[in-house]
């Protein structure tokens, strides 16, 4: 079975078949792969693969926290759906709500006149 060639063994073996071939255009045209890839010390691809390793962490403890949020506020809901409250707290209620709609209506009332 033959062993794997890297992209290192392939240039030195073609290289010299294209420059033959193609009169040496090989040899005065610039490296292509320069613009795209960047050779990077061992030490420095690590720790870019540990921080992207970090961030990808971070990002699903983001995702777990705000799933719990999220249930949490809908068990909130639901209990408030269901508490059983007197007529007087119920009135309450009502009139807490009248009484933020009619400020609000007020509010309306007064940016129109402003215009």
């Amino acid at each position: 079975m033959a062993a794997p060639m890297r992209s290192t063994d392939f240039r030195s073996i073609v290289e010299p078949i294209l420059n033959e071939c193609f009169d040496g255009v090989y040899d005065q045209r610039a490296d292509e792969w320069s613009r795209v890839f960047r050779e990077q010390e061992e030490r420095t691809r690590e720790a870019n693969r540990l921080r992207a390793r970090e961030r990808m962490i971070e990002a699903l403890a983001l995702r777990e926290r705000r799933a719990r949020q999220q249930a949490e506020a809908e068990r909130s809901r639901e209990r408030s759906r269901k508490a059983k409250r007197s007529r007087m707290t119920k009135k309450q209620m009502v009139e807490t709500k009248r009484r933020r709609s009619a400020i609000k209506a007020g509010r309306k009332n007064l940016l129109r006149e402003g215009d």
